[in-house]
């Protein structure tokens, strides 16, 4: 009786270690599962190209909006006449009437009108460019009498035209350049945004799909409790 026992021990003790897992894979023995194709994920990789696409358009847009508030501040500088005599000239100007002072950008600053100095060139002055030449407004002035009105410049050259309208240029300017800022801000956070909701929504469908490829049974590394044999 005791030798039944023991034999029935042993062979219980024996299907208990052909149901443990393989201890050289530490893993379920099933096979592994093909890796899941990308093209069954939705959205497709395309609206990252999209996404990109839209920040290149809004930036293309925000530089278009740069430069035509650039072109039509400019638009607001009247015509001038350009006097190229160094020295003491005495251009007719019409008395009671606003002008405009005009020296080439790399030129010294220093202009009289009549006996008024036009005092130094500010680091904010207006710069443009006409016919292929670089000026600066060196600042508005008034006449009070018609005739020759001497301007004596260290330039080699000045112009002189009607009073310029400084603040309409900087508010078009200023027009442009919001326009470059938010377009490009507003274009890179769509972008963003869409490539980040794509990015998500693959990746919460990735585990859906792998989910529903899980084959349904027993979790890996489980095994039947031992039967238990009583002695005598």
């Amino acid at each position: 009786m005791k030798d039944l026992s023991v034999r029935a021990t042993a062979t219980n003790l024996s299907v208990f270690h052909s149901t443990l897992p393989d201890d050289s894979k530490g893993c379920d023995p099933a096979p592994m599962a093909q890796p899941l194709d990308p093209r069954r994920l939705r959205p497709r990789r395309r609206w990252y190209g999209t996404a990109v696409a839209i920040g290149v358009l809004f930036i293309g847009l925000g530089i278009v909006s740069e430069r035509v508030g650039h072109a039509s501040a400019v638009s607001t500088i009247p015509d001038f006449q350009v006097y190229s005599d160094k020295g003491a000239t005495a251009p007719q100007l019409a008395g009671g009437r606003g002008y405009a002072l005009y020296i080439p950008a790399d030129s010294p600053g220093s202009c009289l009108v009549g006996l008024v100095d036009m005092g130094e060139i500010s680091e904010t002055a207006v710069r443009f460019t006409q016919d292929g030449q670089e000026w600066v407004h060196v600042g508005n002035f008034a006449v009070t009498y018609s005739g020759s009105n001497p301007v004596d410049c260290e330039a080699s050259q000045y112009a002189i035209g009607d009073e310029f309208a400084h603040s309409d240029y900087q508010f078009r300017k200023s027009i442009g350049a919001t326009g470059l800022i938010v377009l490009c801000c507003l274009g890179i956070t769509i972008g963003f945004f869409l490539a980040l909701i794509v990015g998500l929504s693959r990746g919460f469908q990735r585990r859906i799909l792998l989910a529903e490829r899980r084959p349904v049974g027993k979790p890996a590394g489980t095994f039947p409790a031992p039967e238990l044999v009583p002695h005598d």
